[in-house]
């Protein structure tokens, strides 16, 4: 399945075919906040995983390194919001 989630800023991230996306699509859609900072915490850990995969053979300005940053500053919204309410 082909979709593209909007997140934060209007910003379009194509997750489809990035290998960190279920742990990302995971946290944003977590509807349960005892489990949401978990939830974050591995999509965090998935995305930093493959960056530092991408850093080592990829050009800076790649496309899913642009996704990993945006997805990574929405993480870190959601888990300001969800440490706030907790």
């Amino acid at each position: 399945m082909r979709y593209t989630l909007w997140f934060f800023e209007g910003v379009s991230l194509p997750l489809s075919s990035y290998v960190w996306a279920k742990e990302y699509e995971s946290a944003v859609l977590e509807l349960d906040p005892e489990k949401l900072l978990a939830k974050i915490a591995e999509a965090e850990t998935a995305i930093q995983q493959r960056k530092a995969e991408l850093l080592q053979k990829t050009p800076s300005g790649s496309d899913e390194l642009e996704s990993i940053a945006r997805a990574l500053r929405a993480l870190e919204a959601l888990k300001a919001i969800a440490q706030k309410n907790k």
